[in-house]
């Protein structure tokens, strides 16, 4: 099984369609300029520390695709699952 995980740069304020508006965008070749967000910069480190996206790569590595897409608001995951 795999699935698709999204950490998004988002205001406390932001509801599901604010939410699914940013993924398209971020999924798109119209990523946003800007400033990077701490809190995606933050989530990325602690990520790739236990899973890194860049050879070498470990055998419990959950990604489906490497590098992760990442940009100034955003990481986007694409995830495999398997229950051995």
């Amino acid at each position: 099984m795999s699935f698709d995980l999204a950490a998004l740069a988002m205001d406390a304020s932001a509801d599901a369609a604010a939410a699914h508006a940013m993924f398209e965008r971020c999924n798109s070749v119209n990523h946003a300029d800007g400033d990077l967000d701490e809190r995606v910069v933050e989530f990325y480190e602690r990520l790739r520390s236990q899973f890194p996206d860049h050879p070498p790569h470990s055998a419990d590595s959950p990604w489906m695709s490497t590098p992760l897409a990442v940009g100034v608001d955003h990481v986007i995951m694409n995830l495999s699952f398997s229950s051995k």
